[in-house]
């Protein structure tokens, strides 16, 4: 459970499922790890180290890993000693705040190194700190085809982009828990992380019409510098009463997010050069005060109030640039400075009851939000709006006859737009996807119930389980889409081709997601296995606008799981499966009715973990992807082999040593 619920008892339904690895005193010593590395053709590489040093409750956890065979991330071996814890190029602001990095489409070159400390402060305290560095490079050749429905025909626009970034990313994460007395708890969670990207895209574009009459075309290089770093606070007090289950708790948050990019586009069809400088601003603060009392033998009251005030400042300022002498030209039609505040407050009210068998709670929230948007460059321009939002909630843990257990959520949420949504400054970035901001937007309002079904059967060793899920959302903030139909100058030298895409949010009703997944498992004991097996359906409904038509695109998707697991024994651990899905999409204003899109997805699969002769371990994982889309272009088919074997054995005080030989 969350903090505030593991010490008053009050379940709030923020719950992480977690293993509690519980080690005998006089195994928390010593010195362990494992060193690996290998080579194959095409000169790929692959070489790693894992380092633990334990001594009662300190324990120093050192991971480090280079390759070129597009790992990004460690494993969940290496972290197992772990505790706590408008742009191109796939830059993401402020990086990752943990051990794990995002992982970009293509082939990526990695470098990592990582630092786990943890101790007792006192018989009270404890910290716990985690140092990340990644430096990565990311290269990826992309080919794209895009059919767009209009009412006056279909227009096709075929895509060959070629990407190469560099990323570099630190990350400190810190945790410190003091126990002031038995009574009297605080923690203290403070995190940074500072990001340093930069990407180089060439991209070769043409769209055509029906007969295959060009429209537009683009030849176009992309140059972008991005440099960001966030720091993040979390204080949090909690103090318990004399009268079990009376409690109260204040927690301080606070957030600083800064963002400084330089892009520069060249485009060779319009002769152009133009440089874009943005600098972006997004600081948080926020205070939760809470107070739980106990209520009869079984049940809890709790009352919070949470005030939060968001403000988000962006100065984007545009020059065009002479290709020969670098000379530059202010445009005033391309820039833009946008301030942006978003004030809520929340007091909540919650009641639940826990007795044998069953556990429920209820609540509801009342949220008052106001957002503040302000343009003064190029034109000045006060945009006020407020929210009001009743915000019921409902989670509950049920236990019926037969041994059937359900449980239930049901919450409603609000998310207000991005600063980027809300710019109404045009990003003319690519020359035939223009988009603006919105800065009337509204927020979206959401209403998400899912239901979880299990029926175990220790005796027969079989199991059945259900999960349904359902979201609507109001408001949903979507995109209106418009086709140019003429090549037209704007004002500033702003050329727009005919066909050209110009898109802005818009709010629409009508979203639904809809799914459902039942599993099934038993046992097949002669060979000493579990037969896993589950079956997926899903449905989207999303709304959107076409040069001032009402789109719908519904989204069906069907997924199906085939699975043996061994249970032999502990030296014989294999998993064979067979995956499929697939999806069917339509669009209401699509000429044919009847066409849809389809996409299919296979996988058959084999891994084998086999301990044979003294020791020596045999590892292999095997896998069949085949991919069927719209067109013979974009099928593709292939097999992943990766074969190692190993051997385990002790030398002095170290636990295990690993030697592998790498197939790829």
């Amino acid at each position: 459970m969350s903090e505030r619920s593991q010490m008053t008892g009050f379940n709030d339904g923020n719950t992480t499922k977690t293993m509690n690895v519980v080690t005998k005193d006089d195994k928390r010593q010593g010195l362990f790890g494992k060193l690996y590395g290998g080579y194959g053709t095409d000169d790929r590489y692959t070489a790693g180290a894992t380092l633990n040093n334990f001594k009662n409750d300190t324990q120093l956890t050192f991971l480090g890993m280079s390759n070129n065979i597009n790992q990004q991330n460690f494993g969940s071996d290496d972290v197992a000693g772990i505790s706590g814890g408008g742009m191109r190029g796939g830059f993401r602001p402020g990086g990752g705040g943990n051990s794990m990095t995002s992982t970009p489409s293509g082939i990526t070159n990695t470098n990592a190194v990582g630092l786990n400390f943890s101790d007792k402060l006192g018989k009270s305290g404890t910290f716990e700190g985690s140092y990340f560095f990644n430096d990565s490079h990311n290269s990826n050749d992309q080919l794209s085809s895009r059919e767009s429905f209009r009412e006056s025909g279909s227009q096709y626009y075929n895509e060959d982009k070629t990407s190469n970034s560099d990323n570099l990313n630190h990350r400190l994460n810190m945790r410190v828990t003091y126990d002031l007395n038995e009574n009297n708890k605080l923690i203290y969670i403070p995190s940074f992380s500072f990001q340093d990207n930069s990407s180089l895209d060439h991209t070769i574009g043409q769209t055509t019409n029906s007969l295959g009459e060009i429209i537009n075309q683009t030849d176009n290089t992309y140059k972008s510098l991005n440099k960001a770093y966030s720091i993040n606070n979390n204080l949090l007090f909690q103090h318990k009463f004399e009268k079990i289950g009376r409690s109260m708790s204040i927690n301080l948050d606070s957030r600083i997010r800064n963002t400084d990019r330089q892009n520069y586009y060249e485009d060779v069809y319009q002769d152009s050069l133009t440089q874009y400088l943005t600098d972006e601003i997004d600081n948080t603060l926020a205070t939760t005060l809470t107070y739980t009392e106990p209520v009869g033998n079984s049940g809890e009251l709790s009352a919070s109030y949470r005030i939060s005030f968001n403000n988000r400042d962006s100065d984007k300022e545009t020059y065009l640039l002479d290709p020969e002498t670098q000379e530059r030209v202010f445009s005033p039609q391309l820039s833009n400075q946008f301030q942006s505040g978003y004030t809520t407050q929340l007091p909540t009210l919650m009641y639940s009851n826990r007795s044998f068998g069953k556990f429920f709670n209820i609540g509801v929230s009342y949220q008052h939000a106001r957002l503040n948007n302000e343009q003064v460059y190029p034109q000045e321009g006060v945009y006020h709006n407020s929210f009001n939002s009743i915000l019921p909630t409902a989670m509950g843990r049920l236990q019926f006859k037969g041994n059937i257990n359900m449980f239930f959520r049901y919450a409603t949420s609000t998310i207000a737009p991005s600063v980027t949504q809300l710019q109404n400054v045009i990003d003319n970035s690519n020359p035939l996807f223009f988009s603006i901001g919105n800065p009337e937007l509204n927020q979206s309002y959401s209403h998400s119930l899912m239901l979880r079904l299990e029926k175990p059967n220790g005796d027969k060793n079989t199991s059945i389980s259900n999960f349904s899920m359902v979201q609507m959302t109001k408001n949903y903030i979507t995109n209106e889409t418009e086709f140019a139909e003429k090549d037209t100058v704007l004002a500033g030298g702003i050329v727009v081709q005919e066909g050209t895409q110009i898109s802005m949010p818009i709010n629409l009703n009508g979203y639904w997601n809809i799914s459902n997944t039942t599993t099934h498992s038993f046992s097949i004991s002669p060979v000493k296995s579990i037969m896993n097996s589950s079956v997926g359906l899903g449905y989207v409904r999303r709304p959107g606008q076409t040069d001032n038509t009402s789109n719908i695109s519904n989204t069906y998707s069907l997924n199906l799981k085939f699975s043996l697991v061994s249970n032999i024994s502990e030296k014989v651990d294999f998993n064979t499966y067979y995956n499929v899905s697939g999806n069917r999409v339509f669009n209401s204003i699509q000429s044919q009715s009847n066409t849809s899109s389809n996409y299919i997805m296979q996988t058959v699969g084999v891994k084998a973990n086999i301990i044979f002769w003294k020791g020596f371990v045999f590892r292999n994982d095997t896998y069949l992807e085949k991919y069927n889309g719209f067109s013979d272009d974009f099928n593709s088919s292939y097999v992943l082999w990766n074969m190692s074997i190993a051997k385990r054995f002790s030398v002095i005080n170290w636990e295990k040593w690993s030697f592998q030989y790498l197939i790829y």
